[in-house]
């Protein structure tokens, strides 16, 4: 009778080129893969910038001016026609509508990175504050991303404080930006401009939160090409002074 052939024993020797190219498998997959999440993010960040609207154009600036007690009136991207800003003047939430009919919000400047770095914060609200900061007659933008106040405590989470200079794109960014600079954190309630200087240039008038249900008023100037702020302003245990929220306390009429 025919004996059954042995078990295939293998020794550890015998094993270790199949575990090697096991191992090697495996490798290869997880390469590919991080080079494939890698790919992803670089075409993302990159059709952004493929994409980007309309603007900024270099046509001779305008007048800013304003039609009604929320509406300003400017060339805003530099095509030499006018566009207007909309919303509740001081509450940093608008609606920029362009001539050729296009629309933004300041969100809209906020870069992918801006959007998705501050992950760990959560309820992040954006507030922006239109004046012409450095004198050259068109209209800037002061860009903040912050935290609302969690009850009677503010939370020092702000993620985004930067000034877009004029013209602007159809998606409010800018060929030149520069740094507000801010030694407080907390949330940015809103804000307003000055009437313009000798010079031509307005002042940031910036509504920020102290705490306790307290608002603090700062002054902001144009700066080493950006915006600082006196973060001394108002007594943070009084009210912040009320003023007139229209947009005719920052522009002259048209």
């Amino acid at each position: 009778m025919t004996q059954p052939a042995p078990p295939d024993r293998r020794t550890v020797t015998e094993d270790l080129p199949r575990a090697r190219t096991r191992r090697d498998r495996r490798l290869r997959t997880a390469a590919r893969t991080g080079v494939a999440v890698i790919a992803v993010f670089c075409v993302a960040f990159a059709y952004d910038h493929v994409t980007r609207p309309q603007g900024p154009y270099g046509a001779d600036p305008q007048r800013i001016c304003v039609s009604d007690e929320n509406t300003v009136r400017a060339d805003i991207d530099g095509d030499g026609r006018t566009d207007t800003v909309d919303g509740a003047w001081g509450r940093g939430r608008y609606t920029v509508r362009f001539a050729d009919g296009d629309t933004a919000v300041p969100k809209d400047a906020l870069s992918r990175w801006q959007r998705t770095k501050d992950v760990l914060h959560s309820g992040l609200q954006v507030r922006a504050v239109f004046g012409d900061w450095d004198g050259d007659h068109r209209l800037d933008m002061a860009l903040f991303r912050s935290q609302p106040d969690d009850g009677d405590m503010p939370n020092d989470a702000l993620a985004v404080h930067e000034v877009h200079y004029g013209p602007l794109s159809h998606d409010l960014t800018s060929d030149r930006t520069g740094p507000v600079r801010m030694s407080s954190q907390s949330f940015v309630e809103g804000g307003t401009a000055t009437r313009a200087d000798a010079a031509g240039k307005q002042r940031l008038r910036l509504e920020q939160s102290a705490g306790d249900g307290a608002t603090g008023l700062h002054p902001g100037t144009q700066d080493r090409g950006g915006i600082t702020v006196d973060q001394g302003g108002t007594s943070p245990w009084n009210p912040a002074p009320t003023w007139q929220r229209t947009a005719r306390t920052d522009f002259t009429r048209c």
